[in-house]
């Protein structure tokens, strides 16, 4: 069964993390057009994240909001030579979502917190009393949630590293092309990737966004598409794309 078969679908996905999902895609029969918007690097000055890399041990707990945060620490500390995985399985680690906790237990770690709706107010309700206790938020360059200030009412102190940011993708020339043949869903797994979309894609974008099935993981991507004027057609409430797959199907089957 190709329940995809025929679909043309935009993946705006980092390079290196878009493979599983378009494998997923492909082996469905869509035809995947690889677009990337974004590209995640450390941060240019990395001395505060060494730091913190260094001094993980001390921290009661390690909250991770993304998958990236996860993966970008984890690459950083086996450069310095740091095992995180024993040193972290000591600690209490906490999630966002799903694709955050995947993220961790591929480093053989088993977060022992994830909140019911995956949004990091979500996660810091979640959290218990913190007073006298220390927590370490590895971070985006630009953070949009208030989660420090938030578990800091509650007890904590908190230190807020950078662990990542994220910079502007370079698609092929040749994705440029397959846009003009026509777009039937453009998917989009963060606020960055829609926006650059815009940028990257220029006429091609207001062109596609107006054919194609927008789709968006969670309610903060949506809600950064309303405010740039996009349309949205499906929010994905998992923020994985095991689950954009499946909206997918479902909605092209509902077609």
């Amino acid at each position: 069964m190709m329940p995809l078969a025929g679909r043309r679908i935009v993946v705006t996905r980092p390079r290196a993390q878009a493979g599983p999902f378009i494998e997923r895609l492909c082996s469905l029969g869509a035809t995947v057009i690889e677009f990337p918007t974004i590209s995640i690097e450390w941060p240019a000055d990395t001395r505060d994240l060494d730091l913190a890399i260094e001094a993980i041990g001390s921290f009661d707990w390690i909250v991770f909001t993304s998958a990236n945060g996860v993966e970008l620490l984890w690459q950083r500390a086996e450069q310095l030579g740091v095992n995180l995985t024993d040193t972290i399985k000591g600690r209490q680690p906490a999630v966002v979502g799903p694709a955050t906790a995947a993220a961790l237990r591929a480093r053989g770690v088993e977060p022992i917190l994830m909140p019911d709706e995956f949004v990091a107010e979500r996660l810091a309700e979640a959290m218990p009393d913190l007073a006298g206790q220390s927590v370490l938020i590895p971070a985006p360059e630009m953070p949009r949630s208030g989660l420090p200030e938030q578990l800091s009412a509650k007890g904590a102190s908190v230190t807020q590293v950078v662990a990542y940011r994220t910079i502007m993708g370079q698609p092929d020339a040749g994705a440029y092309e397959e846009l003009k043949k026509g777009v039937d869903a453009l998917t989009f797994t963060s606020p960055s990737t829609l926006k650059n979309y815009l940028a990257l894609a220029g006429p091609l974008a207001t062109a596609t966004l107006k054919q194609a099935m927008v789709v968006c993981i969670g309610p903060i991507t949506a809600q950064a598409a309303g405010e740039l004027g996009v349309r949205v057609d499906l929010v994905v409430e998992e923020h994985t794309t095991d689950a954009m797959t499946r909206a997918l199907v479902e909605r092209f089957a509902a077609q």
